[in-house]
């Protein structure tokens, strides 16, 4: 966070916490910063659109994902408009799982479209 106060928000840094990876300052204090403008979790009794959240299951130990996984099925429980699908076999770009994602995403959008739909006259 020093480095984005003194205007140095592109320096790079090697974080360790919760993951070891390669960070600007700016994405690390957005991402894991005390205010976390993506958490996703924040965002999720905002939300007023039907949302589909997926996972790959090659992630559901992952630091970032352990938290979808474990609370994504019962997310409709506490906001009727989000589902959560588990992906099996899938990793992070869900390589080699694409029809399965599309197969899962289609049968939700059907659904989503059915609820919505206005009956006519």
């Amino acid at each position: 966070m020093r480095q984005v106060a003194s205007g140095h928000s592109d320096a790079l840094l090697a974080s360790v916490t919760p993951v070891v990876r390669t960070f600007s300052a700016a994405t690390y204090v957005n991402k894991y910063g005390p205010h976390a403008r993506f958490d996703y979790f924040a965002h999720l009794p905002n939300v007023r659109v039907p949302l589909l959240l997926t996972l790959g299951s090659l992630e559901v130990d992952n630091v970032s994902f352990a938290p979808l996984a474990e609370q994504g099925p019962g997310f409709s429980d506490r906001w009727p408009l989000i589902a959560y699908r588990l992906i099996d076999g899938a990793d992070h770009a869900y390589a080699d799982r694409t029809r399965e994602l599309w197969s899962v995403a289609s049968t939700w959008l059907d659904s989503v479209g059915a609820a919505s739909a206005v009956p006519t006259r």
